[in-house]
């Protein structure tokens, strides 16, 4: 005698949309995905290091620091980007070392050696996990005027096991 409705049944639990822990950890994983990717392409470039951009004409006293600074940078890049990436200052290059890329060509001449100061030649490279070859130290000098000796104004140490890249005290 009465007309039958239909009541539309209710939703089920699973098809009613995302939870908020589903929100989260989708918002979590791209967040990831961003950042991985946002290095890959835009953490190339050394020269937007604003560390480095004193060491293009560092004073005597900061040639240590911008050595440290290049060799870190170094790392970063070839666990961040690619294994392979050193840095390199050679005998016959006196008044600056470089930094390559994992082939071989320079990215560019990152750090100027002032007059009178001379570092001993090393090469230094680093895999994907921030271990370097060519580790141990580096010693900077200063040819006085005074006296016709040399002397050491810093060591920059890598650290064979662990990567780590540090100033020694000297005296």
């Amino acid at each position: 005698m009465g007309m039958a409705v239909d009541h539309p049944s209710p939703p089920h639990r699973g098809s009613a949309g995302m939870t908020l822990v589903e929100l989260v950890m989708v918002i979590a994983i791209m967040g990831i995905v961003a950042a991985v990717t946002m290095v890959k392409f835009f953490g190339n470039d050394l020269a937007t290091d604003g560390s480095m951009a004193l060491c293009q004409k560092p004073p005597q006293g900061q040639v240590a620091y911008c050595l440290t600074e290049a060799l870190r940078t170094a790392q970063r890049q070839a666990m961040l980007v690619a294994p392979g990436y050193s840095v390199v200052h050679a005998s016959g290059q006196p008044s600056y070392y470089n930094t390559l890329n994992p082939d071989g060509t320079p990215i560019e001449q990152i750090g100027t050696i002032p007059p009178k100061i001379s570092v001993s030649p090393f090469t230094v490279s680093f895999d994907g996990l921030g271990r370097p070859t060519g580790a141990g130290d580096i010693t900077i000098t200063e040819t006085l005027d005074a006296e016709p000796f040399t002397s050491t104004i810093g060591i920059v140490h890598i650290e064979n096991n662990t990567g780590a890249v540090w100033m020694k005290p000297h005296g």
